[in-house]
């Protein structure tokens, strides 16, 4: 599963823009969604991701892989293993397709070997099948996109979340997924964010960093 991929923490060395605005990929059971990808195989990012699915919007972070890693332990440990690929759609626009295992293994199927097809620019077709425990998806190559793929990308960290310690505790806190705290051996960072949550309040009660209430992942 791994190959063809790269850890997060080499984030993005491929000189590519980004853009501070995200869309993501949303698949519809019985519905297919054409992407190209931006970037070549080699270039997608893997992480493991944690999900807060009972607050809304949903909330997320990046697990970083240690021992400590405080997300763990607000999440107790549960993780889903994601591939961060910037993608084209039909129209021209620019979204992040982040792909579990399933797409991504038919994704590195497809595109290795003699036989395979090119990742950067080509067209693929992934239709999801069935909804909740009973989902899966299927990748069908297309054909190669013959038009400009110079646009600019989402910005990873605004797709999949906080990627170090004192970011992801002050995302938790804010969110309300965990009170300061709960964080015991982290409780001078849990105080910082709580102090400058405070210092924030002081400036804009109305504007303590809370994503909107409409803002649907």
């Amino acid at each position: 599963m791994s190959k063809g991929t790269r850890e997060l923490g080499a984030m993005f060395e491929v000189g590519m823009n980004t853009s501070s605005k995200t869309n993501y990929v949303r698949f519809e059971a019985g519905k297919s969604v054409t992407v190209i990808p931006l970037i070549e195989m080699e270039q997608v990012i893997k992480f493991s991701q944690h999900e807060w699915w009972d607050v809304k919007p949903a909330a997320f972070a990046v697990c970083t892989k240690r021992s400590d890693c405080p997300a763990c332990r607000a999440d107790e440990g549960k993780t889903k293993y994601k591939g961060y690929i910037p993608v084209m759609m039909k129209d021209g626009s620019v979204s992040a397709l982040l792909a579990g295992p399933m797409i991504m293994n038919q994704l590195i199927d497809l595109c290795e070997g003699e036989d395979g097809v090119a990742f950067k620019g080509y067209q693929f077709s992934i239709k999801r099948i069935g909804t909740g425990y009973n989902t899966r998806y299927t990748v069908v190559p297309r054909a190669p996109y013959d038009g400009d793929l110079s646009v600019e990308f989402p910005d990873i960290l605004d797709v999949v979340g906080p990627a170090d310690d004192e970011a992801i505790i002050e995302m938790l806190i804010r969110r309300g997924i965990v009170e300061p705290e709960f964080f015991g051996r982290y409780k001078a960072k849990a105080d910082k964010v709580v102090e400058n949550l405070d210092d924030e309040s002081d400036e804009d009660d109305n504007d303590v960093g809370f994503p909107d209430e409409d803002d649907d992942f």
